[in-house]
């Protein structure tokens, strides 16, 4: 079909927006996944830069005539359970929203848990 190569097409430049965040990105149809990872103790610099791409991502969408939807947004961090206990952080400010860490998302109907 044309419509799914046109739409590759059209989104490739999506992820060099992401690169220059050193985050990284997987897109099926039109749902996408931005993620970056770090160590526990660099946690508060991984939202920056999650957030900061987040930013031009939706500023980038916005000027190809796309639509971030920050209500289907979510936020989960995986690691081991005592790595886990050690992130200290709580809601995030994202876009014009807050992310609250969730522990499960649903990825193309699969059910992810930290």
């Amino acid at each position: 079909m044309l419509g799914p190569r046109l739409f590759l097409l059209y989104t490739a430049e999506i992820f060099s927006v992401v690169a220059v965040h050193g985050a990284n990105a997987h897109f099926y149809d039109d749902d996408g996944q931005l993620y970056v990872n770090c160590p526990v103790h660099s946690t508060e610099n991984a939202i920056s830069q999650l957030a900061d791409c987040i930013r031009d991502v939706a500023a980038w969408m916005g000027a190809n005539r796309l639509r971030l939807n920050p209500q289907k947004t979510q936020l989960i961090w995986l690691g081991s359970r005592q790595q886990l206990e050690k992130i200290t952080t709580g809601d995030i400010h994202i876009l014009s929203g807050q992310l609250h860490p969730e522990p499960s998302v649903r990825d193309l109907g699969v059910v992810i848990d930290s």
